[in-house]
């Protein structure tokens, strides 16, 4: 494609791998979006672009794609069809998620996701003995957070915790009920 004088572009870097808390198999890259530009000339092979936007510092190298639009509110809608899948990792750093935070669930389109649905974050233990209790299965599933689906791409999606009691986890299983 060509690039002509007036397009606008979204600025990102590839941040890491991204490694299923699970399986430990490399299911995609984390993206930073990092800002936005429009070409203001072209004198091949050279572009000058002016940033526009910047949400974090902008390097040389950095890679260039077409415009994102800005995720807007998502209703939630029913679900059409029942999932479990796993929470892979964090929209930010962080060891640890809450409410309003971004999560990835290792769900999408290709199983039946779609914008609006709603995976519960579920939990098994004791908070007081945090992993230490002899028979986990003799605990009962609890319900610690609700995430509501703003994208879901072809095999994983990105979710906004709406709800959430405690701290969510990488590897914790979230559940889409069929209807809720």
């Amino acid at each position: 494609p060509c690039v002509r004088d007036g397009d606008r572009y979204t600025i990102y870097r590839v941040e890491r791998e991204v490694v299923h808390p699970l399986t430990n198999k490399i299911v995609g890259y984390k993206i930073n979006f990092l800002g936005e530009g429009k070409v203001l000339r072209t004198v091949r092979p050279l572009v000058s672009v002016l940033v526009t936007r910047s949400y974090s510092e902008i390097s040389r190298g950095d890679l260039v794609t077409n415009v994102f639009e800005p995720l807007v509110l998502t209703r939630a809608m029913p679900n059409k069809v029942e999932l479990v899948a796993t929470i892979i990792d964090f929209h930010h750093e962080t060891t640890a998620a809450g409410q309003y935070h971004y999560v990835y669930i290792d769900k999408g389109a290709d199983d039946g996701v779609e914008k609006g649905n709603r995976f519960e974050i579920m939990w098994r233990g004791d908070g007081l003995r945090r992993g230490q209790v002899p028979n986990l299965k003799d605990y009962p599933d609890e319900q610690i957070g609700i995430a509501t689906v703003i994208e879901a791409y072809d095999r994983h999606c990105l979710a906004v915790l709406t709800n959430s009691v405690r701290e969510i986890e990488r590897g914790m299983p979230a559940v889409m009920a069929k209807g809720f």
